[in-house]
């Protein structure tokens, strides 16, 4: 169950005050730091709904599942196996059983009626067959909804861009107007493949109760999104999208600290981007829990609980990200990166992935192959718009 708005500010103040107690040398207040903070979690899943403007059809999905299985189970046939004399006893016997109960039964008839034994009712008490494989949940990068994305059917585009811009200069009266022009040049972004095959039995492509095409298909979707989330903050730009901590030309503040984010490094970044872009944090959900117990110079806390569901929680103002690529606050870490990622950061898709489905490499096996491949880039299209704050001194 999701924590409600009126308990987050109560649970933050006490995260605060059991925070103050164990800088203060109290060990035993640790367990409970973690208890809070797992408890604000769940309201943070809420406030990332908000702040990347996503709204969930799990209910929706989970209701078309329900009215699936009623559809299996008026479907579902009795398996067969018994003689048709035991077939009818036993039956006649459950029949017996559902109008009158056990009492109804006769001695013979309760002997028939065992759930451990198939022959002698076994068969008459299936467990139910559910339509729906257990998979675990991956954490996805939220960089496409933050970031400007652009289709090619190119290996690469060209992006004009202007590397300074015309000067103007004071002069005199009856002075010559001295001469200048903007610079421009050209970003490249190159399109990287991901690409995996798997094999798979033509008698469990076509007995399986599920779609097996569809499903080899949905899991290389969600291990596509993993990997290029990755990608877009660590990627070297060989081969993959080039990432926002390995791009040489972001430049960065230190915390202050050798080992973690400070209140001052997230007030002194505010200052150092131009005034035009409009910067959000980037940043983990371990370091998100940290910086919820700094506070400023004047005892003020840095992150703000929002008071209206149509509002995200914000950090000194700003608002930020849960971006599970980014790493953990530690010695010469990059635990975030501030900045304008619509106008920084640049993602490029291919027009479609494919998917080829090859019968014949393997057909002496009787094994099909499923090849399947999706092209993306992504680049630091403007540096100036972002930067890191690294745990140091």
């Amino acid at each position: 169950m999701a924590v409600n708005p009126n308990e987050v500010a109560t649970l933050l103040e006490t995260l605060r005050k059991k925070t103050e107690e164990f800088n203060n040398g109290n060990s035993l207040v640790q367990e409970e730091i973690k208890k809070i903070n797992l408890k604000l979690d769940e309201s943070e899943k809420k406030n990332q709904e908000v702040t990347t403007k996503l709204l969930a059809k799990e209910q929706s999905e989970l209701d078309l599942k329900e009215k699936l299985l009623v559809v299996e189970k008026k479907l579902f046939r009795m398996p067969s196996g018994m003689s048709p004399v035991e077939k009818a006893a036993e039956i006649k016997a459950f029949e017996k059983y559902v109008v009158g109960g056990k009492a109804g039964l006769d001695a013979e008839e309760q002997k028939l009626l065992r759930t451990d034994s198939d022959p002698n009712g076994g068969y008459l008490t299936p467990a139910e067959y559910v339509q729906e494989i257990l998979k675990g949940l991956s954490d996805v990068s939220p960089m496409r909804s933050i970031c400007r994305v652009r289709k090619t059917s190119k290996g690469s585009i060209m992006q004009p861009s202007r590397k300074n811009r015309v000067g103007s200069y004071w002069i005199g009266q009856a002075k010559p107007a001295t001469e200048s022009e903007s610079n421009y040049g050209l970003e490249e972004i190159k399109l990287g493949k991901l690409s995996v095959f798997t094999k798979i039995s033509r008698e469990l492509l076509e007995d399986a109760s599920f779609n097996m095409e569809s499903e080899i298909n949905a899991d290389f979707l969600e291990e596509m999104e993993v990997k290029e989330g990755a990608a877009f903050v660590t990627g070297d730009g060989i081969n993959t999208p080039e990432g926002l901590l390995t791009c040489s030309s972001l430049t960065s503040i230190n915390s202050g600290s050798a080992n973690a984010i400070t209140a001052d490094s997230l007030i002194k970044v505010d200052a150092e981007l131009k005034k035009a872009y409009k910067p959000i944090f980037a940043l983990n959900r371990k370091t998100l829990g940290s910086i919820r117990t700094l506070k400023d110079a004047q005892g003020r806390w840095l992150f703000t609980q929002s008071l209206s569901d149509a509002m995200p929680n914000t950090i000194n103002g700003r608002n930020y990200i849960d971006m599970p690529d980014m790493p953990d606050e530690g010695a010469n870490t990059f635990p975030i990166v501030f900045g304008d990622f619509l106008r920084g950061y640049t993602i490029v898709d291919a027009t479609r992935y494919s998917m080829v489905r090859d019968a014949l490499s393997l057909a002496e096996y009787d094994l099909i192959k499923f090849i399947l491949m999706y092209r993306v880039g992504g680049k630091v299209v403007m540096p100036e718009a972002f930067k890191k704050i690294k745990c140091a001194t």
